[in-house]
């Protein structure tokens, strides 16, 4: 379980240099293609924070 988590955090990582970095440059004068990637990024955030509390709730049902 600890080395999900880990990987789990490296990924969240990447993913939120990613929104951020396409956020700048979106924000910098860049096209919708920099938006549509920072908002991909944004998503998947989301979804990996969603799997991750439903998992947490699981293993705490089972104690």
């Amino acid at each position: 379980m600890n080395e999900t988590r880990k990987a789990v955090t490296k990924e969240l990582t990447r993913l939120v240099t990613v929104a951020d970095h396409r956020m700048a440059c979106f924000d910098g004068g860049g096209d919708s293609k920099d938006l549509d990637e920072a908002m991909r990024a944004y998503k998947r955030i989301r979804e990996l924070c969603e799997s991750q509390l439903v998992l947490i709730a699981a293993a705490r049902m089972h104690r």
